[in-house]
């Protein structure tokens, strides 16, 4: 058994040598996708000396009582005329400042009668904007490894790039075991249960951007499921299972990966919950095999899954531990594995643990903002102690660049 700092080391080593597939897009369809490539401005933002407020530019030096307006602009004028020493002319916010502006007066401090309008507040401040300012033109406004999402995706679009190189994203198959399982809504006879996982990890994948397959949940039937991971396997991308990978008769998993000429990198994890998370790599591809139980595939999903598909798309990232105050303390004593537990946050911001029976509790998820760490060894925190939290909703991992909602 392992500790899960070394399961990740092996997790980055197994996938970080694919190379990922790069390819050049229109910036539109880019949302969700990660930059190739670092994106460079095209043009200086602003582009010219921007207008700020609505009101009248002035000329620089001793402010006068009173200016002839000599003329107005509006956003999106071109070629205005520039400022006449002695005149004021009438500008729109977002317009070009005027050649010779000294500074913007706000509409709210003027008073415009008959062509002439009357300064009433002599506030030194400029209210332009210098051509430049925010980015200038071949500056680096986003690095490769960044996920690009709709507000990076303004910020890029107004850098003028209308193309930009992003890795593909990998594709994943997942596949869930066991001869207990009956698809949602299916009939329920005795010693069955309804498969919960497949809608769980699909939709945990799609969400995030991935193309995901789901075959039929296989059997625990040897054949069947060599059959079943191989046809994966020929898909290409990364293969997810769970079930079949503990001690028992029935666990036949990493048997079947052997069969199917691929390496155990790991096999047990020094983690509560999901121990028995399992890797495997080969020349067939890459499978990650995780515990049935469906508390300990959604923790799977976060600690492994999701790093790894990010490493498939040219994306390095490691879980994201914040420090937040315990509302209660937690019960029972210290435990020999790094625990995992989900939690919300109350009210007051304080971490609230839920209410948690085991891992196969799938209704502890149902408000699960995230999960508290607690060392193996550790005593259980007290309450208003600070404690290591892992929002799952959010920003969940740190890389080069951080996630944007």
């Amino acid at each position: 058994m392992i500790e899960l700092a070394e399961a990740i080391i092996r997790l980055e080593a197994a996938v970080g040598g694919l190379k990922p597939v790069v390819e050049t897009i229109p910036i539109g369809e880019s949302s969700g996708r990660v930059l190739a490539a670092d994106a460079v401005s095209r043009i200086d933002i602003p582009p010219f000396d921007r207008v700020m407020m609505d009101g009248y530019a002035i000329p620089p030096g001793p402010q006068s009582r009173v200016y002839r307006v000599s003329g107005f602009v509006p956003a999106g004028s071109q070629n205005a005329p520039a400022l006449e020493p002695g005149t004021a002319m009438k500008v729109m916010t977002g317009a070009e400042a005027p050649a010779g502006t000294g500074r913007i007066v706000m509409v709210e401090h003027t008073r415009e009668r008959d062509g002439w309008v009357e300064i009433l507040d002599e506030s030194p401040t400029v209210h332009v904007a210098p051509r430049g300012e925010d980015v200038g033109a071949g500056e680096v406004v986003l690095k490769a490894g960044s996920r690009i999402g709709p507000t990076r995706l303004a910020g890029l679009t107004s850098c003028g790039l209308a193309r930009v190189e992003v890795f593909r994203p990998p594709r994943a198959t997942f596949l869930a075991t066991g001869d207990e399982l009956v698809p949602a809504g299916g009939e329920l006879a005795p010693g069955l249960i309804h498969d919960a996982n497949t809608p769980l990890m699909a939709n945990l994948l799609r969400e995030r951007g991935y193309e995901v397959a789901t075959p039929d949940s296989a059997t625990d039937d040897p054949p069947e499921l060599r059959e079943a991971v191989g046809s994966a396997l020929d898909a290409g991308g990364l293969t997810v299972i769970t079930g079949g990978v503990s001690m028992g008769d029935r666990d036949i998993v990493p048997g079947v990966l052997k069969e199917l000429g691929l390496e155990i990198i790991f096999d047990r994890v020094k983690v509560k919950p999901g121990k028995p998370a399992t890797l495997a790599a080969g020349p067939r591809g890459i499978v990650l095999a995780l515990p049935g139980n469906p508390v300990s595939a959604f923790v799977g999903c976060f600690l492994y899954v999701l790093p790894a598909l990010s490493l498939m798309e040219g994306r390095r990232t490691r879980p994201r531990f914040i420090p937040m105050p315990l509302a209660a303390a937690l019960a029972g004593g210290a435990d020999q594995r790094l625990r995992l537990l989900p939690a919300r946050l109350d009210e007051e911001g304080r971490v609230d643990l839920l209410d948690y029976h085991n891992s196969g509790h799938v209704h502890a998820l149902l408000r699960a903002e995230g999960l508290v760490r607690v060392e193996a060894g550790a005593e259980p925190p007290a309450a208003g102690e600070s404690v290591p939290f892992w929002p799952l909703r959010c920003a969940a991992y740190v890389g080069e660049e951080e996630d944007e909602f």
